[in-house]
Formats: C-alpha cells, structure tokens, sequence
C-alpha cells in the first residue's frame, strides 16, 4: 500500500513539474501482456456478459451470466461472481448471485459502481418479464455489497427510478462514481431499452446510493417509432470522466448510423444533459454493432472492442493522450472470434495494469471468458 501511494505521489508531482515547465512528459503507453487466465468456460452453461470492477479493497470481482439452455439473451440463467486478491493471480471459486428459481424469465447484467468512499460497490441488472423473441417488459433490479463483493443484500426493484420504462437495462460495464465537479461523489451509470420509447437515458444518485433518479439522455430517431437499418439507435453503452470533469459516453451503433463505427456522447454538466452539439460519430473506433469496453486513468483513454465492421472478431485495444480526438495506440489482443468486454484499472507495488474481461473463442465468441492483465507501461 505503501508503495502504490508512493507511485501516485510521483506520478502527481511529474505530471505537476510537466505543467510547470510545459513538456510532454506523459509516460509511454506500451501495454505488455503479463498473464491471461481462463475464468468460465462454456460447457454446462453458455457464459456471457463479463464485468470486472476494482472493490474499495483493492480486491477484483468478476461475474458473469450462465445462460442454461441457449446462448441468447433470455431465458434461464444464473449469474456468478469470482474474486481474487492478488492482483488476479488466484481466483476464487465461482459463487452463485442470482438464480432463475429467483428471476424465472432470467436476467440480463448491467453495471457494477464502486462507491469509493462508503466502501459499497452496486449492481445493476435487468429481471425478464415478458418474453418471447426477447425480453419485451423488464424491470431493473439493484444490489449491493458492504463487505467487498464477498455478500451481496437482497435485489430491490427499481422500477419507480426509471418512470414509465418497459424495458432498461444499464451498461454492461462499469458505472462511475465523479471525482471532479459538477457533482463530484455522484453514482452515474447509463443504460438503454426503452424509456418511453428507446434511446440511452442515464441515472445518478447523489446519496451513496441510498436514491436514484433519471438524469440526461440521447434519444433515438425516429423516437418512439419502429426502426429499420440506417436509423440512429445508440445502445449499449460505456461512460468515463476525463479530467474536466465533464462525462464520455461510448455507446453501440446499434443500426449503423453514418458508419460501422461508436456513438460518443459528451455532458459538461454532470449527466445532467448531452446536447447534440457534443454528439459524434467516431470513425476511428470501427465496430460490427456490439458492446465495447472504455475506461480513463491518469491522461490515457482506453477503448477495446471487436474492430471489424462485419463480425465479431479481431479484438483489439486503443488508446488515446487527448481524450478520443485521436487513437494512435493499438494493440491487437485475440485475432478470431470475440465480444463483449469490460475493463478496470490496479495500481499496485509492481506498476499500473490494466485488466480486462472479455468473450473470446475460435468457433464463437462464446467459448471462454478470459481475463488479461497487461502492464500499462510494459515496465516489468
């Protein structure tokens, strides 16, 4: 512990010298592969939907959806959670979060957020209510953990947060907890499904969580209208805060709009709103049409995700030294079939790494769910 405040104090005061003497000093991003491990495997179950978060100690918790009897997304599931302490050396068993003798019509899992100064780490998930081609009518469920992802609290409906929605289901990924106003100790995570209609709508708690309400959103056009290939229908979605304090939201191109590419939305006013005006389409980030993973830490941008325009496949990772304009860093991680993915960040006595969870096989994207940890800086 000692060590790791050490390295941020040196961090700090470096990046404080580079101001002062206007320099780029930025560290140089080399991301290097230090260990890949296996953590579910697709045998009894098709697992699906990895999340990975960093708990308030330092440990890692990983969960995962078991779909019993196929790999779509209703249907019979139970959701696991692992743990580990070491940095994601030894892993724990799998334990059980959620069954369907609980949620028959299944779930489908949303965010986890790490309420970094009460020690609670949250986590949102969709319950099936009417299903027959896909989930029609849900309602968002949420739990949370005191004790560091070992317990979790029973699941309470929050159906009431997200008004006259059938349907809303948040992330997958992380949900955030702002270090910088406006808002600073704000829980954000955005979701989509349909509020009303459909589009990505965003919900916030300035309570630790005790309360949540809608916040800002993109709506999708036509809004509330059946919508065919070309539309604007942003979906899935992963947010970060860069170091104004203003929110990123990268979010799945569920039709195609403009380009086979990533929706990005911005809000400067803590999610409040997200005018069209910060609204873009990010041809650099090439995508099929899938959920895709993006996390900020200390001047560098991450983003992974499947980069084809066609398939679910060539999963790559990209960063950035100037919040998304440009993305010069890549590196390609698994070059056959992948999907969806989630990242988090450790600093620790050995330097800072990058974790990331994601699908990966070679006859589907649903063999393996893998955990990578690349050093950062490549500096082991």
């Amino acid at each position: 512990m000692a060590r790791s405040v050490a390295l941020s104090t040196v961090f700090v005061f470096a990046s404080l010298t580079c101001a002062i003497l206007r320099v780029e000093c930025q560290p140089k991003v080399n991301p290097l592969v230090v260990q890949q491990e296996l953590l579910w495997e697709s045998k009894q179950y098709t697992y699906r939907i990895p999340v990975i978060a960093q708990t308030p100690g330092s440990a890692l918790i990983a969960i995962a959806e078991g779909r019993k009897y196929n790999s779509g997304d209703t249907g019979s599931k139970v959701v696991e959670i692992r743990r580990s302490t070491d940095l994601g050396s030894v892993w724990s068993p799998a334990v059980t979060l959620l069954t369907d003798g609980q949620f028959k019509l299944g779930v489908n899992l949303g965010s986890v957020i790490v309420d970094n100064v009460t020690g609670v780490i949250f986590l949102w998930f969709e319950h099936c209510l009417e299903s027959q081609h896909y989930c029609e009518r849900s309602a968002p469920y949420l739990m949370n953990s005191t004790d560091d992802g070992l317990t979790w609290n029973k699941p309470r409906n929050m159906t009431g947060v997200v008004g006259g929605a059938t349907k809303f289901v948040t992330g997958p990924g992380l949900g955030i907890q702002k270090k910088l106003p406006p808002y600073k100790g704000r829980l954000i995570t955005c979701g989509h499904g349909d509020h009303l209609s459909d589009g990505v709508f965003c919900v916030v708690s300035d309570d630790s969580g005790t309360t949540w309400r809608m916040a800002g959103s993109v709506k999708s056009i036509p809004f509330g209208r059946k919508k065919v290939d070309g539309d604007f229908n942003p979906n899935e979605s992963q947010l970060v805060e860069l170091p104004d304090g203003s929110l990123m939201v990268n979010m799945r191109n569920q039709l195609h709009y403009h380009c086979r590419c990533r929706v990005v939305m911005r809000s400067r006013d803590g999610g409040e709103t997200f005018p069209l005006d910060d609204l873009y389409m990010d041809d650099t980030l090439v995508d099929s049409g899938v959920h895709a993973s993006m996390l900020y830490h200390r001047g560098v941008l991450f983003f992974a995700n499947p980069a084809s325009s066609t398939k679910r496949e060539d999963f790559k990772l990209r960063w950035s030294l100037n919040n998304g304009t440009t993305w010069p860093g890549l590196k390609t991680l698994w070059t056959e079939s992948a999907g969806y993915s989630c990242m988090t960040v450790h600093d620790s006595v050995d330097g800072a790494f990058l974790l990331i969870l994601y699908e990966k096989g070679r006859s589907s994207e649903y063999q393996w769910i893998e955990m990578m940890k690349l050093s950062i800086y490549g500096d082991l």
